[in-house]
């Protein structure tokens, strides 16, 4: 599905008076697909990874091919939800077959594909009016991974972005050959990266469609890291895919003033605690979200605390929700002072979040971006990076990185801190009377006022 074994992609042709009229698609994420574990950070190959799926029918005119679902339920640990995912993903499918026909069937084909085409030029347009704007050349950001999930070796790698009037193209060709450990993305995910990346600068106010893309030209190499080959790994295909995000914006920031924002924390401070039996099935509870990180400043104002551009209609699970389903309790949920990169306008501050484990647990950990600091552009400052903590009943403190099935007792304290964005323009730019807010509101401290913007001491705010 270009992606990994546990996103589920469903086809459903859509016929009209015996006509093929188009596709409704629809791909989700089920909770587990006989993975070696229900999540992964050290996978060596995709047979590792989950069930494979090739192309195959789900229904036959018809009728549900009850042999294929039963293999899927077979290999998964948590069967019940995973039909629920795949029920509900049939179903909306089939709303939109529905609305999909009668929309057809209202215009007629002729019209309705002749609109379609008209919204596709549109979206060309729209997209080279805006690669106009930038002066042409080649441009270049890099991305930074803590490691492969196998080792402690950092990752880094340059991403190319060159404008040539209203077309552009990225240049993946020089980014390292494909990983030991599953952080590879492969080359669909890597193209619908650059795509989400255009339409975010290009600030399209309504959903993009493929005519957007007609100016992207995208480049790799095969049996790298952006394209990977099976059987080479790819779990944890997001997470380069997201610092390849930052790397393409901070690319544009070199083109001109006004086009990017600044860096962002780059990750989704991923942690799950899984509850097993004795017999080392999963119990059926689990507690872990996606997690909203501090983004950079831009030239329009300061950063916001936002899911990552990759994961931007996630919602945080309540706190009371997960209590009610796991055997845990949460105990704060902050802001972290000082957290926000400085400049004209400053990043987002990050924010921690701390649970108590009622039961003897297992935890999985994706996080990233822990070494390298969200990075200031246009002379602002870097952002704080990402941080994970587990205190042992005993009160030891680890700082922990990706880790798979990692033991935490019950009576652990897990701690999450989200980094800060980082800031855009330099920091004597900034209004003191902005300054002088975030002191009051708790964002910055008083040492940060002195030491990033300190003429903002002796301005009073106005009323």
């Amino acid at each position: 599905t270009g992606s990994h074994a546990q996103d589920a992609a469903l086809v459903l042709p859509v016929f009209l008076d015996g006509a093929l009229q188009g596709y409704i698609c629809n791909k989700a994420h089920w909770m587990d697909i006989g993975a070696k574990d229900p999540y992964c950070t050290d996978t060596i190959d995709v047979f590792q990874e989950g069930l494979v799926l090739p192309g195959l029918k789900l229904y036959r005119r018809g009728e549900r091919v009850v042999d294929l679902l039963r293999v899927i339920l077979a290999n998964s640990r948590t069967p019940r939800e995973l039909e629920g995912d795949l029920n509900a993903q049939v179903a909306s499918a089939r709303v939109g077959e529905q609305l999909f026909a009668e929309l057809v069937r209202r215009y007629g084909p002729a019209v309705f594909w002749a609109s379609v085409e008209s919204m596709y030029d549109h979206g060309e347009a729209f997209m080279r009016r805006f690669l106009e704007q930038i002066p042409d050349g080649r441009y270049s950001g890099t991305g930074y991974l803590d490691d492969d999930g196998l080792d402690d070796r950092p990752i880094e790698f340059s991403i190319g972005v060159e404008v040539a009037g209203s077309s552009v193209r990225f240049d993946f060709s020089q980014t390292p050959d494909a990983q030991a450990g599953p952080m590879n993305c492969p080359l669909p995910s890597t193209v619908s990266g650059c795509r989400l990346a255009m339409a975010a600068l290009a600030k399209a106010h309504y959903p993009p469609n493929e005519g957007f893309f007609r100016p992207i030209e995208i480049v790799t190499r095969r049996g790298s890291m952006f394209h990977p080959v099976s059987p080479q790994p790819c779990f944890l295909y997001g997470w380069p895919l997201e610092s390849a995000l930052e790397a393409i914006n901070e690319a544009f920031c070199q083109a001109a003033d006004g086009i990017a924002p600044a860096g962002g924390a780059g990750d989704i401070v991923g942690v799950e605690v899984w509850g097993y039996s004795k017999k080392g099935y999963m119990e059926g509870w689990n507690v872990g979200t996606a997690l909203p990180v501090g983004q950079g400043g831009h030239a329009a104002g300061d950063g916001a605390i936002l899911q990552v551009a990759s994961m931007a209609f996630s919602r945080i699970i309540p706190m009371e929700v997960d209590e009610a389903r796991a055997p845990v309790l949460f105990e704060r949920m902050e802001i972290i002072p000082d957290s926000c990169g400085a400049g004209r306008h400053r990043g987002s501050v990050g924010w921690s979040r701390q649970y108590r484990t009622l039961a003897d647990s297992v935890m999985i950990s994706t996080i990233e971006r822990t070494r390298v600091a969200p990075k200031g552009q246009r002379g602002g400052l870097d952002g704080a990076a990402n941080r994970l903590v587990v205190i042992a009943p005993d009160g030891t403190r680890r700082v922990v990185g990706k880790v798979t099935r990692y033991p935490v007792p019950a009576g652990s304290h897990i701690l999450c801190e989200a980094g800060g964005g980082g800031g855009y323009g330099q920091p004597g730019e900034r209004d003191p009377v902005r300054v002088r807010r975030d002191l009051l509101e708790g964002y910055v401290t008083p040492a940060y006022v002195q030491r990033h913007h300190p003429r903002a001491l002796a301005c009073a705010i106005p009323p």
